[in-house]
């Protein structure tokens, strides 16, 4: 998952580079900021996805992780990923420099991402439902037989390997939800996530906030 975190920080980039064009475009009305919006989504979204295919690939069967589970691995993979180039663009949007939108970006994702993997004691009810990063680990850890369900594991056996204590975290609370069902709350909060940046982009120029480039 750690790979997944790159697109925020290339997002924040690819903003800071597009950020005086943006004023220059609309304040010429050329186009609006809906038509550059869905341009911006419709080509980050499709390199994301492309590059977390390939990525999974890679992962899942160098890996050597469990047989026929690849779809799973790769659809949380990009939901995961545009999540987070998401993230990375409410950052930028936000801030008036590259370094601060590092700064604003980075210390919450790995927060996330910690708390994700090894929790909070006493909290970790609330963890599992409202932080984004746990649908991402809980998703992978079911989609590899180790969640509460049952799966084969030969001579007519099913055990739930997350029982077995070589593969058991006790830090980690899984949400009682399947693979899918990870896979599509993830994608509602990128979605939601996304729709936030756009109302994001209109407050700040509509407020002058947008920095313009020297």
């Amino acid at each position: 998952m750690v790979a997944a975190f790159t697109p925020g920080f290339t997002s924040i980039a690819k903003f800071e580079a597009e950020r005086g064009l943006l004023r220059r475009e609309t304040a010429s009305k050329r186009y609006g900021f809906p038509a550059h919006f869905l341009s911006l989504t419709a080509c980050s979204w499709v390199i994301e996805s492309i590059s977390a295919i390939l990525f999974s690939i890679c992962f899942y069967f160098i890996s050597g992780l469990a047989d026929g589970r690849f779809a799973g691995c790769m659809f949380i993979l990009i939901a995961f990923m545009l999540l987070n180039e998401t993230l990375g663009l409410i950052a930028a949007i936000i801030s008036p420099s590259f370094a601060l939108a590092i700064l604003i970006h980075t210390p919450p994702i790995f927060l996330m991402f910690a708390v994700a993997q090894r929790g909070i004691e006493g909290i970790n009810d609330v963890i599992k439902y409202l932080n984004p990063f746990s649908y991402a680990s809980i998703g992978l850890l079911e989609n590899e037989g180790l969640g509460a369900g049952e799966f084969p594991v030969g001579n007519g056996e099913t055990r739930s390997l997350l029982q077995e204590r070589e593969f058991t975290d006790p830090e980690i609370t899984m949400n009682g939800l399947g693979v899918w069902e990870n896979f599509g709350a993830l994608l509602a909060i990128a979605l939601v996530s996304r729709v936030c940046a756009y109302r994001l982009l209109l407050k700040f120029h509509d407020a002058g906030k947008v920095t313009k480039q020297k």
